[in-house]
């Protein structure tokens, strides 16, 4: 198995259980435009750089993980901002709790850093929610 193949599963099970009309646009750097896509709601998972360390006998990796929401505007701007930012809180919820981080063998900890709100062009009526995440990985040896 791999860990990013696994991790993508682990993200993908929690965001279905928030809404499971929300389905994935693969895109593996993150920098794919988003006129091809025909969803009104859907979103990115991008695995970012990698710090690498030792503390002893653990290898530590960190990644740095962004998951990206976007949802088309319905009706009223501020509805839609509204449920966007309730949803991606309960995705984050359920992504970092600690029930669920330490039941998997996927990875040692993942912290929730932000929350960042944006609306993708002037013309465009899609928004985005941007979390970030840091995800551990301890590696024990002798």
């Amino acid at each position: 198995m791999s860990l990013f193949t696994d991790l993508r599963t682990y993200f993908d099970t929690k965001i279905k259980l928030v809404d499971a009309d929300l389905n994935v646009f693969d895109d593996a750097f993150g920098d794919q435009p988003l006129n091809n896509v025909y969803a009104d709601k859907f979103y990115k998972l991008v695995i970012g750089p990698a710090v690498l360390s030792n503390n002893g006998n653990t290898y530590i990796e960190e990644y740095l993980i962004q998951l990206i929401v976007f949802e088309q505007r319905k009706r009223s701007e501020i509805d839609t901002f509204n449920n966007l930012y309730d949803k991606v809180i309960q995705i984050k919820d359920l992504l970092v709790a600690p029930c669920d981080v330490k039941s998997q063998n996927l990875f040692s900890d993942m912290l929730a850093l932000t929350v960042t709100p944006e609306k993708q062009n002037e013309d465009d009526k899609t928004f985005s929610m941007t979390l970030e995440f840091n995800l551990r990985v301890d590696k024990h040896y002798n």
